[in-house]
């Protein structure tokens, strides 16, 4: 957890939780050897979530994005003292945040992904349906109405329990447990290459796919892909089996789309006919 809305991380200190008795790892974001690539960019054509292409970013774009460091310990009561050493060890540098999504996409605001587009935080403009001559039919029709819709307040997407992995590496094997409802993509990620410049997969995959509760279509940010690629980095990073689980606050916070603004234009006739509608969101 980190003190600002938007921040980047300039240094951190993990050595007090490396001498930590009972952690066996901590993995930075800005580790030379390991490949933390976001794991759908090759899959999707895009990124997520995480726009700089990293699944541990040293930058926090909004409450709920996993960054920084990664630990890995013999119980999660440790894992939770390391993390708060390495938070208290963290210089920040705070950037500007904006909570208007209008003012957001003004071309003076403060660019939140330069790196993606440098003259406006639009990252893009898309027309999901066009369908007739809508000016057209605005002009044939007996009425228009004009009005717009601010959507300000929390709706959470989070599935009744949190993510969950295991996995452990047998030899030159993988074997995990799969906790999610995408396992014929998100293998792909629990078995890619965890180092850079060694390319070695697992000889042999071997998958459990124990019941799940409803997940809604995802359990974490990004889905579960993320939470299996940190099992397996941390497995194989350690040699030891290794369980990763979402708590619940990062379920819940992950998942919520607060804001949004969408336009509507209808034409309509006096006998109750729609025309033309005009949506922008």
């Amino acid at each position: 957890h980190y003190p600002y809305a938007h921040a980047r991380i300039r240094k951190m200190d993990t050595g007090k939780a490396e001498a930590l008795p009972g952690v066996w790892a901590v993995i930075r974001y800005d580790d030379p050897e390991i490949d933390l690539s976001d794991p759908y960019q090759p899959v999707l054509g895009f990124m997520w979530f995480w726009h700089q292409n990293s699944i541990l970013p040293d930058t926090a774009d909004y409450q709920g994005v996993r960054l920084g460091a990664l630990v890995v310990a013999e119980s999660e009561e440790i894992c939770d003292h390391a993390l708060k050493l390495i938070g208290e060890g963290i210089e920040w540098e705070q950037l500007p945040f904006i909570l208007d999504p209008e003012r957001a996409i003004q071309p003076d605001a403060p660019l939140l992904h330069p790196e993606r587009n440098s003259k406006n935080n639009i990252w893009k403009d898309a027309v999901i349906l066009d369908q007739g001559d809508v000016e057209k039919g605005f002009a044939s029709s007996d009425h228009v109405v004009e009005f717009s819709e601010i959507k300000n307040e929390d709706d959470v997407w989070a599935g009744v329990e949190p993510g969950c992995m295991v996995v452990q590496w047998v030899g030159d094997n993988l074997e995990f447990w799969y906790h999610g409802q995408r396992i014929g993509v998100d293998v792909n990620f629990i078995s890619a290459p965890v180092y850079k410049n060694d390319k070695k997969r697992p000889q042999k995959v071997k998958a459990h796919t124990p019941f799940n509760g409803a997940t809604f279509g995802g359990n974490a940010m990004g889905l579960a892909c993320h939470l299996a690629r940190y099992a397996a980095i941390a497995a194989r990073k350690t040699m030891r089996p290794v369980k990763v689980v979402d708590d619940y606050s990062m379920s819940w916070e992950g998942n919520s789309f607060e804001t949004g603004i969408a336009r509507y234009k209808v034409g309509f006739n006096n006998d109750g006919t729609i025309v033309a509608i005009k949506i922008e969101i």
